[in-house]
């Protein structure tokens, strides 16, 4: 009986493999490599550093636009894109410690996509600006992480006897948990600064500081200015809290706390 794609005469046919199957092959081209590093770990690594907008920023006037979720997203880029790093320098010599990074990997590229779909119709209109094309990096960048995610669980399972799956689900999960509980730590502390003493302000303040890059002052810039925050008989800028205020945002902004616009403060 002839088989299929082998002609009578002993030729055979390579069939084409599909885009998709190729973009998720075990082995990387070197096209795949340096747009695992563009995608992966450059363009990723440049977001953080120059985020005008989205977690970082004054946003458009009113504060960053998911910047109460800044300690979650930049705890994560920073777990992935160092693991990302380690990945495509030592690969396949990694064996059975590549598995927590499969993990790390899918965890990554699951918010990189949620985060490319929320933010897709921002990046359309800011293609006017040319600066809204990085509002598409999650998007690839989710692409990147999921086919190295996949070929990382495969040499992990080579070398760990079936432990691997199990080390990357535990792994993906410590991902998420660790960058979730740090953001609500982070989140709590803001909220207690907001209806809190001189003292909590401080304290608070002094905790803030340690976690810095990871931290959206601007929250604190934006409280600072509330009508309802300040007592009827003290003039803004006077109140003992807001001087506090103040110290702490130009120790982690290194900006002054008026320079914020007060027309807008309600609105952060």
């Amino acid at each position: 009986m002839q088989q299929p794609g082998i002609f009578p005469n002993g030729t055979t046919i390579r069939r084409k493999r599909g885009f998709w199957r190729q973009q998720f092959r075990r082995k990387a081209t070197k096209k795949q490599v340096i747009y695992d590093w563009i995608f992966g770990v450059a363009i990723p690594l440049l977001c953080v550093v120059a985020d005008p907008v989205v977690f970082g920023g004054a946003g458009f006037g009113k504060g960053p636009l998911l910047g109460q979720f800044k300690p979650f997203a930049y705890l994560l880029s920073f777990f992935s894109i160092s693991a990302m790093i380690g990945w495509l320098l030592f690969g396949r010599s990694l064996k059975g410690w590549a598995a927590p990074l499969a993990g790390l990997f899918f965890s990554g590229a699951i918010i990189s996509l949620i985060l490319g779909i929320v933010l897709f119709p921002l990046s359309l209109v800011g293609l006017a600006w040319v600066i809204g094309v990085l509002g598409f990096t999650p998007i690839f960048s989710a692409v990147t992480y999921f086919r190295n995610a996949k070929r990382a669980l495969f040499y992990a399972r080579i070398s760990s006897r079936g432990y691997a799956f199990r080390i990357a689900v535990l792994s993906g999960v410590a991902a998420l948990v660790i960058p979730y509980l740090t953001n609500l730590y982070i989140n709590n502390l803001i909220n207690e600064m907001v209806v809190g003493d001189e003292v909590t302000i401080r304290r608070n303040g002094r905790i803030l500081l340690v976690f810095g890059p990871i931290v959206d002052f601007e929250r604190l810039g934006g409280r600072y200015c509330r009508h309802d925050y300040v007592p009827e008989h003290v003039a803004m800028g006077e109140d003992p809290r807001h001087k506090v205020l103040a110290e702490i945002y130009k120790a982690g902004t290194g900006e002054r706390i008026e320079r914020i616009d007060f027309h807008t403060c309600e609105d952060y």
